[in-house]
């Protein structure tokens, strides 16, 4: 799982690193907004964790252009600034000071509940693996971009339950965009032929509410 840390005090910044990486998490660590910027266009990732008083700007810039849940940390606590947060979408706000053991929680509540739940399938010559971003069914391999990734990723994380085709467009393309539940229907089509699931035994749509991902993880 790859991290986004925006975070300017230098001490924090490192603390955090460290230990997410001593977790196994790929962490990016950022002081201010232009490198997060210039990080976002390069780099896709599956959480954010953001201050609000940076050098130059505010975090609150950059929480809808990333595309990922984003967790706030900041002194800058009062109800307007966690209304506001809400409001851009972010899953979650701690406020400074905090103990790591209280952020850690909620990463590993944001990423589904623990990094290795539910990320391997296996189904005769077909194997899911979402640790690798990758389908191999037969002989190919199929890389996962970051849409289908995260299509697969809240399918599973929240089976046995139907997920409706408003909150897959929320969590893959962002509250902020506004493409057609088509594109949804469209990504899930791509999706089952790379699993070779015609028959719908992996993905099953489930007329007038969304999709439901119908298999146990190993």
């Amino acid at each position: 799982m790859t991290i986004l840390l925006l975070e300017d005090d230098r001490e924090l910044g490192r603390l955090i690193r460290d230990e997410l990486v001593a977790r196994s998490y790929d962490v990016h660590w950022s002081q201010n907004l232009s490198e997060t910027e210039q990080l976002r266009k390069s780099l896709e990732f599956d959480l954010a964790i953001v201050d609000l008083n940076l050098p130059d700007g505010q975090g609150f810039e950059i929480i809808s252009p990333l595309h990922c849940p984003v967790i706030i940390m900041s002194a800058l606590s009062g109800p307007e600034n966690r209304l506001k947060g809400a409001e851009l979408g972010a899953i979650d706000f701690i406020p400074k000071p905090f103990l790591l053991q209280e952020l850690f929680l909620k990463i590993d509540r944001a990423l589904g509940g623990g990094r290795d739940k539910n990320k391997l399938w296996n189904l005769e010559q077909v194997t899911l693996d979402l640790h690798k971003r990758q389908i191999v069914n037969g002989e190919e391999t199929h890389l996962l971009n970051k849409r289908d990734y995260r299509l697969l990723d809240i399918l599973t994380s929240q089976a046995p339950q139907v997920v409706s085709r408003d909150e897959m467009i929320d969590y893959v393309y962002g509250k902020d965009q506004n493409p057609s539940q088509r594109t949804i229907d469209n990504a899930v089509v791509g999706i089952r032929q790379m699993l070779g699931d015609d028959q719908h035994r992996w993905i099953r749509s489930v007329r007038g509410e969304g999709y439901q991902w119908i298999l146990k993880g190993e």
